[in-house]
């Protein structure tokens, strides 16, 4: 299904479901948007070759402290499927700043690491190895 902007995505589903990549740095450390940037290409790319069901949208947000990618999904089962990939896990109920309107959200931590493999495994077109 197809990518649109999370202001589109926002007005058509409003029940939505998001997996938040963190990334690991201070805002004294955060070097930058170009990075950022990158991040949210090789996830777009990501989603891209999962070939999701739903709708899906791809942003960075820096709401509060270190940087993150937001992917928000229509279908829970897409974002399951990356979830799954990169992995993530559940964010525990009741997380501060969770909006009413997301139905579940996941997490993981999009450190140097788990970029790599991202960009390794798109390279490759393969899937992510096991950390």
């Amino acid at each position: 299904m197809p990518k649109t902007t999370r202001s589109l995505f926002v007005g058509r589903h409003p029940a939505r479901h998001l997996v938040v990549g963190r990334v690991p740095v201070t805002e004294a450390e955060d070097f930058g948007t170009p990075h950022l940037r990158h991040l949210k290409r090789e996830m777009a790319k990501l989603l891209d070759r999962l070939g999701l069901a739903g709708d899906y949208s791809v942003e960075i947000v820096r709401a509060s402290g270190a940087p993150e990618i937001h992917a928000e999904f229509s279908e829970r089962s897409d974002a399951d499927r990356l979830a799954a990939v990169v992995p993530a896990a559940e964010a525990p109920a009741g997380i501060a700043g969770l909006p009413p309107e997301v139905a579940s959200q996941q997490q993981f931590i999009l450190d140097d690491a788990t970029a790599a493999a991202i960009t390794a495994s798109l390279a490759m077109e393969g899937e992510l190895d096991e950390r």
